[in-house]
């Protein structure tokens, strides 16, 4: 499948340029983060552009990504066990204002919902069909609901199934410092603040704040459009139960190609990112490694709306990131300068 999508995207944009006569804009990254559940409990920066919204404009994206995920471990030595199978939903609704000349302001509202789902037999599917990995997942039962530590059968903590529960509030600030029309490349920087607003209880946040940085740049030819991120963040202290092997700090990066298929009317896009490790010390490798995830999609603009649509997957089947994801966003931008 992806090297399908690679051969479409390579024999459209040899197509004649006059096909591509109108502006050639450009829509991505998408804006995923990690979906661990474990990992949604904190901030990580999600994959965004090196750019802003410009002055006077207000834009509000919906956001609904949904996830299998099966991550099971165990470390004989100190008895810890970690058991998640489940499918997990975070729509979001994400306000951005550009409050100023190279400045924005934003607010993402996430929500929850996870339950043992009805993916598992397509996945294995899947992942028999195109040769990834299958991580144990065909040892248990499908439609299974697990999100527990545990040391010895103890439980340390652990979450019931949750129907659509707000989670932690991110407040963000966004300064561009340069353009690709006067210089060579997108830069822009983005300070997040994460807001314990979701029951810590019930596996909807950490309940305490975290603090994010995160650096993008982009460079645009054509119908090529290249984007990069590099982010950390600071992890607030939390007592749920596993805090001693926590990280103090996590990092994340991203790398994504765009290309220009039908104006702005449609882009393939081709995206990988990862993040650090959450966890230190704990000899259970779908803790202890970082994440590393492969997605693909589509994305275009009709007047104020805008779309994406992707697929997200795990392509070395180690560490937390979540087995399949799929994405949609839909969007309206108001210009009030207009």
């Amino acid at each position: 499948m992806i090297k399908i999508f690679f051969v479409a995207i390579a024999l459209l944009s040899l197509q004649s340029t006059n096909l591509f006569a109108s502006e050639q804009s450009y829509h991505g990254p998408i804006a995923l983060r990690s979906q661990n559940p474990v990992y949604l409990l904190f901030l990580s920066p999600r994959s965004e552009p090196a750019r802003v919204l410009p002055a006077g404009s207000l834009k509000l994206s919906a956001q609904g990504p949904y996830s299998n995920i099966f991550e099971e471990g165990m470390n004989p030595t100190s008895g810890l066990n970690v058991d998640l199978d489940m499918e997990l939903f975070r729509p979001a609704f994400l306000l951005q204002w550009g409050f100023a000349p190279q400045w924005e302001f934003g607010l993402e509202l996430p929500f929850l919902h996870f339950e043992g789902g009805f993916l598992d037999a397509f996945v294995q599917g899947y992942h028999n069909a195109f040769g990834f990995p299958n991580g144990g997942r065909d040892t248990v039962s499908n439609g299974r609901f697990e999100y527990r530590f545990s040391t010895y059968g103890q439980d340390r903590y652990r979450v019931g199934t949750e129907m659509l529960q707000p989670s932690d509030l991110i407040l963000h600030v966004k300064r561009q410092w340069l353009t690709n029309q006067n210089a060579w490349l997108d830069l822009a920087t983005t300070l997040y603040l994460k807001i314990p607003t979701g029951k810590k209880s019930e596996g909807l946040g950490s309940g305490s704040p975290d603090l994010g940085i995160n650096l993008a740049i982009a460079k645009h030819y054509k119908r090529l459009h290249v984007y990069a991120n590099l982010g950390g963040v600071l992890l607030g202290a939390t007592d749920l139960g596993f805090e001693e092997w926590l990280n103090t700090w996590l990092w994340s990066w991203m790398s994504a190609m765009e290309v220009t298929l039908w104006s702005h009317h449609l882009s393939g896009l081709a995206q990988v990112q990862g993040d650090g490790s959450l966890f230190d010390g704990t000899g259970i490798d779908v803790l202890d490694q970082g994440n590393l995830i492969l997605t693909i999609g589509f994305a275009g603009q009709e007047g104020p709306w805008g779309w994406k649509v992707a697929f997200a997957e795990d392509p070395s089947g180690q560490g937390p990131a979540v087995d399949f994801t799929s994405y949609l966003e839909v969007s309206y931008t108001w210009n009030f300068t207009d």
